[in-house]
């Protein structure tokens, strides 16, 4: 067994150094502790800066994903250079900003 979970974990290190290397992290839960109520959940600033290090990176690619809007997952993450997944995968709000929503959403907009 030593010698498969030994395999296994070269593995995973020569994709680590692979390039584009993409990180897609959870929000709630992950990033940010959970909290008894959404709006007071916080992304500790030690957190924030491991993500501005991995953002400056080249090659390296960080996504936080979340059930939130995109909009509220990023400005919770606070930053700058993370793509954005929000919705469960509805909205998607890229490094520079520019927000797309999944087409098929659209009848929903209303609701």
């Amino acid at each position: 067994m030593t010698g498969t979970f030994a395999g296994k974990l070269g593995e995973a290190f020569e994709r680590l150094d692979g390039s584009p290397l993409v990180l897609l992290l959870d929000v709630d839960g992950t990033l940010a502790p959970i909290a008894p109520r959404p709006e007071d959940a916080e992304v500790p600033a030690a957190t924030r800066r491991v993500l501005e290090a991995l953002v400056a990176r080249p090659g390296v690619h960080v996504v936080v994903v979340s059930g939130r809007s995109a909009a509220d997952a990023r400005r919770l993450v606070g930053v700058p250079g993370t793509w954005t997944i929000g919705n469960h995968g509805i909205e998607t709000i890229v490094p520079d900003g520019t927000i797309s929503i999944d087409e098929r959403a659209a009848p929903c907009r209303a609701c």
